[in-house]
């Protein structure tokens, strides 16, 4: 994508904004449904469920029923409202640490399983 827009921007022409979006929205849920209904197949598996942020497109959300149907698979999601993604929740956390007064040392490394309450 920044490609694309710098190829725009050296050649002094508008960019397409929305033309760029759509684009590699749909690039993006097409390989995303493949793989993913693909790999369903393939395992036997006759469910599918989206969750996260992510999942709150209605364009994904489509796609996948639309994919899922033609194998039989069931596609599940939850409400709009209920499909956040994690940044609320370790905030939440974060704060709560904070009020106790606790805080990890500058040489805290990256563990991403880490569960909450864990250093």
């Amino acid at each position: 994508v920044i490609n694309t827009v710098h190829q725009f921007h050296q050649k002094n022409e508008k960019v397409p904004v929305k033309d760029i979006c759509a684009s590699f929205q749909k690039a993006t849920v097409d390989v995303l449904v493949e793989n993913t209904v693909d790999a369903a197949i393939a395992a036997g598996v006759k469910t599918i469920c989206l969750a996260g942020g992510v999942s709150t497109n209605g364009f994904l959300r489509k796609s996948f029923e639309e994919a899922c149907g033609k194998p039989g698979i069931e596609i599940f999601y939850p409400p709009p409202a209920l499909c956040t993604d994690n940044a609320a929740m370790i905030a939440s956390a974060a704060y709560y640490s904070f009020v106790k007064n606790e805080f990890s040392g500058m040489d805290l490394n990256a563990k991403p399983g880490l569960k909450l309450g864990e250093r």
